[in-house]
């Protein structure tokens, strides 16, 4: 009778799937209809009287009345410790009146002979015992002991037999001619309500290895029924086996844990009153169990059982036990030892599954990974009879739960911190949150994804700063790239690195977008804005201006965490990669600002920049030439532009059909307003060979350095 709190817990579970399941699915061999229940119940306690008041004759004329049906046992649940009561109560009457000799009329009066009578022409009757665990109480009825039926067994280490109180026995006159005589005692849990029946009690030890036991009286009735002997009965390893098929599983105490009918079930019971006026026909007891007993409200034999929510007659219990053994229907209680393989595997699988569930998700998917537990209990006891640990089960995986969760919440923080501390430099908080939301994207390793990367250089810095203080160089490179960097991470580009001063941006990684060719154009344009401000902080200071080149790409690179498994970096690579860096260095061959490749250019998915054409440009490492624009600005200023921008395109049109006299005329009128344009220089001599070699014609130039 555990009382601990889980075991509590535990109990109560289980009590609601009692109360939960309306059908014993289990009961196959005896069922219901097998059982009859005479119940001295309120109704015969109205149409007869009290009971106390009853004449054993009543008793005698029942049974003799059931025992015309041919029943194959009947089982009595009350107790004949005293003669019929009668006799005395009408002595006490005629003394009362003066008549002090009434012995002939008291014979006369007593019953116990026709109950003995019926008891004996029966030859199926079991009656009662109850064991008093009072040592001050002695044995009623001591010349009846020797009528008991003892079972002498091996010893079980596992199993502790409560020790056999002293019996109150029926009378000799009844006692004689029982087929047994069996105990009745049911023990409730410390909560009160009663699980499990004592099938046996133990009267002493024989020798070193035997036990000498006495049966409950279904256990009895169960040994006739099935034509077993008493010395035939074996205890071994923990169950009480009647037959080699037939065999009672033991808990410590030496009982079992009874397996209910389901609480829309119920045993066939007719009033006592009823076969005492033989309302019911006696042949239907033809082959039936039949017990005897009360649920009347003030014969204190009325049960807390898991099963229902009122109230169970004691001898409804003994006919669930009978039940439970002649159909094998007990049920299957998992011990905490032998659960543990499957607590671990749960409490794997439930780590396991943590490990994929986001601490902001993770009390919602417990609750419902504890509800599903719960729940699952219920089809595993219904259709099984199988007991499991469910408040081991359950608390195991919450803590599981609960240990894996802090400990990939604190971890996640952790790498959220270092994530930060390692991007927060070089992107913007958007990004940085988009790469806390997803680490794994930064996992050693890359992917292929179309990107656009922009690369700035400072041209000259070398000499610009060769005869500045050391402090004052970091200065201008801080002030430069601080300046600098905050285009590119407010159109949520990441800064790879800075090189010196140089500076290495990637747009669509690790947030991805798919403009990265329009945002990498429209940050170029403001650091130019940018660099203007730098330049009047600069000359403000009493120091030159700086000029820098600008160079965009767009293609399919490699993007990740590339490096060894200590140190890594977040970075792009490939020959798109490369590429960009060559057309920055194109900007100072050019003298120019902003080159895009023909990729850019195409890729960008709106049509708001203004280019102008350069020669197609085969770089260092490339065998093919590569279509070039310098980003000179937004279409919406073009009116900044001209007449300048318009009489490119058209020399640019011209000179692509062709038509090179025309063509250098207007590349010419173009230098005279820009003289130092070192791509109109290009043109003016591509024209100038190809008016005299038409054939050489090619809008591509060579380089070869970086």
């Amino acid at each position: 009778m555990v009382g601990s709190p889980v075991k509590k817990l535990e109990n109560s579970i289980y009590d609601l799937a009692f109360k939960s399941r309306s059908v014993n699915k289990h009961n196959t061999q005896f069922s219901l209809e097998d059982i009859v229940i005479v119940d001295i119940d309120n109704a015969s306690i109205k149409e007869l009287g009290r009971v106390q008041m009853w004449p054993r004759l009543y008793d005698a004329k029942v049974l003799k009345y059931i025992s015309s049906g041919n029943p194959y046992a009947i089982g009595i649940d009350f107790l004949y410790t005293e003669s019929d009561s009668l006799p005395p109560i009408y002595n006490s009457f005629l003394e009362a009146k003066g008549i002090n000799d009434g012995s002939h009329v008291l014979g006369a009066l007593s019953t116990d002979q026709a109950l003995s009578t019926a008891i004996d022409s029966a030859q199926n009757v079991y009656l009662s015992l109850y064991e008093e665990r009072d040592p001050e109480m002695k044995m009623a009825n001591f010349s009846s002991e020797k009528y008991l039926r003892y079972f002498k067994t091996g010893l079980d280490k596992n199993i502790n037999f409560p020790q056999f109180g002293q019996p109150q026995l029926p009378i000799d006159a009844f006692s004689k001619y029982a087929k047994a005589i069996g105990s009745i005692n049911t023990d409730s849990d410390i909560d009160g309500v009663l699980r499990s029946y004592q099938i046996l009690s133990k009267v002493d030890s024989i020798g070193k290895d035997s036990l000498r036991l006495i049966a409950n009286f279904p256990f009895y009735m169960i040994l006739d029924l099935m034509g077993v002997r008493d010395q035939e009965i074996i205890l071994k390893d923990g169950r009480l086996y009647i037959t080699d098929s037939m065999s009672i599983p033991l808990n410590k105490d030496g009982g079992f844990r009874i397996n209910w009918l389901g609480s829309s079930e119920n045993i066939r019971s007719i009033s006592y009153y009823k076969l005492l006026k033989q309302l019911v026909p006696a042949n239907f007891f033809e082959n039936k169990i039949v017990f005897l007993g009360t649920s009347a409200s003030g014969l204190e034999d009325i049960k807390t059982v898991p099963q229902t929510e009122t109230r169970l007659p004691g001898v409804e219990v003994h006919a669930n036990a009978f039940l439970n053994i002649v159909n094998q229907s007990f049920l299957k209680e998992i011990s905490l030892i032998r659960f543990i393989p499957i607590l671990l595997l749960i409490g794997f699988l439930t780590s396991l599954l943590f490990t994929y569930v986001k601490p902001i998700y993770a009390l919602l998917t417990l609750g419902a990974l504890l509800i599903s537990q719960f729940y699952a209990i219920f089809p595993l006891f219904v259709n099984f009879n199988l007991m499991i640990p469910i408040v081991a089960l359950m608390t195991g995986t919450a803590i599981t739960g609960i240990v894996t969760n802090t400990y990939n919440y604190f971890t996640e923080q952790k790498q959220k911190r270092q994530l930060k501390n390692a991007f927060g430099t070089y992107v913007s908080s958007t990004v940085v949150n988009k790469i806390i939301e997803d680490p794994k994207s930064l996992m050693l390793g890359g992917t292929k994804k179309i990107l656009s990367v922009l690369f700035s250089d400072i041209r000259g810095f070398t000499k610009y700063s060769e005869n500045m203080d050391p402090q004052v160089v970091v200065s201008i490179i801080n002030k430069y790239l601080s300046e600098m960097s905050e285009p590119v991470l407010a159109h949520e580009g990441t800064i790879d690195k800075f090189i010196g001063d140089a500076i290495f941006a990637i747009f669509g990684a690790p947030l991805e977008f798919s403009d990265h060719a329009d945002e990498a154009c429209e940050v170029a344009l403001e650091m130019i804005e940018k660099l203007k401000e730098v330049n009047q902080y600069l000359i403000g200071e009493g120091y030159g201006p700086l000029k820098i080149g600008i160079g965009i790409n767009t293609g399919e690179m490699t993007i990740g965490n590339i490096g060894s498994t200590k140190r890594f970096d977040y970075t792009a690579i490939g020959d798109s990669v490369n590429l960009g860096s060559r057309i920055e260095g194109l900007t100072k061959h050019f003298n120019v600002n902003i080159l895009v490749s023909e990729f850019t250019k195409n890729y960008c998915k709106s049509d708001i920049f203004l280019f102008r054409s350069m020669p197609e440009t085969q770089v260092q490492g490339k065998n093919k030439s590569v279509g070039i624009f310098e980003l000179v600005g937004m279409k919406a200023n073009r009116h900044l532009f001209e007449p300048a921008i318009s009489l490119w395109e058209e020399a640019h049109a011209t000179f692509m059909q062709k038509d090179f006299i025309q063509a250098l005329e207007l590349f010419k009128k173009y230098q005279i307003d820009h003289p130092k344009d070192v791509t109109t220089a290009i043109y003016i001599e591509k024209c100038e060979q190809y008016i005299v070699n038409p054939e050489e014609f090619t809008n591509s130039i060579t380089m070869d350095n970086k």
